[in-house]
């Protein structure tokens, strides 16, 4: 946790959090339901997580109704299912999600509508008709690669994906990186050999575009999403390396 970049929860703030969740406060729940999720300063209890974060989605939280939709999304602890996560992405987004909301507008194959909602314009349906327009087979299929060499085994993928998606990732990284560490077989640990830092997208952090992402690479490298590592982002300052 120390190496998370978050401050640690007291025992008395997650006792304080413990009871306004039984009390029936949504972002209480919610934010209560995410750490249970990944063992944020308490014990993993994910089944105790979904529950929590299923209640305060039904209750009409929006922060909630988006975290379904990654983990439905992810297939992390349910079966996989991305049309009930574009659904539970749209009804975040209509609940005023803005991390949902980014979602869509990058997802949708409607581009006017999709420029218009993220100018901030009011448009009747307008993410009911964004996540209609969303084509998971176009995101889940890579472009053709091309050979750059053969001796060693070169290929190369023009406009993976678009720009705006990358920036997105980015945008979700700000603020969050930490010195990274060196995997030596055995454990991860500081090494002088290492110098920038990194951000690693847990359950929490993640959301649907990077699990569409994430099979657009799979798809593409013939090596299943399971067998990746982590989803990380990598900050190289002027002379870090590794």
């Amino acid at each position: 946790e120390a190496h998370s970049g978050r401050p640690r929860a007291t025992p008395e703030a997650i006792a304080a959090l413990r009871a306004s969740a039984a009390g029936g406060r949504v972002e209480a729940m919610t934010e209560l339901g995410q750490r249970l999720l990944v063992g944020r300063d308490l014990d993993q209890a994910p089944e105790e997580g979904i529950a929590l974060v299923r209640k305060a989605s039904a209750q009409g939280g929006a922060e909630a109704a988006c975290q379904l939709a990654t983990l439905l999304g992810a297939g992390a602890w349910m079966p996989r299912d991305w049309e009930a996560a574009l659904d539970h992405l749209k009804l975040a987004a209509e609940r005023g999600s803005p991390r949902a909301q980014g979602q869509l507008i990058l997802l949708s194959a409607d581009r006017r509508l999709a420029h218009e909602l993220k100018a901030g314009l009011k448009v009747a349906d307008g993410w009911a008709r964004l996540r209609a327009s969303i084509d998971i087979g176009m995101w889940m299929t890579p472009p053709e690669r091309r050979a750059i060499c053969e001796q060693p085994r070169v290929r190369a993928v023009d406009a993976f994906v678009p720009a705006e998606v990358c920036e997105w990732l980015v945008d979700r990284s700000r603020g969050k990186f930490v010195p990274a560490m060196l995997f030596d077989g055995v454990s991860a640990h500081f090494h002088a050999d290492r110098t920038n830092s990194d951000f690693a997208f847990d359950i929490v952090e993640a959301d649907v575009l990077l699990a569409l992402l994430r099979e657009r690479i799979s798809n593409l490298t013939k090596i299943p999403t399971p067998a990746m590592e982590p989803p990380q982002i990598f900050h190289y300052d002027v002379g870090e390396e590794i």
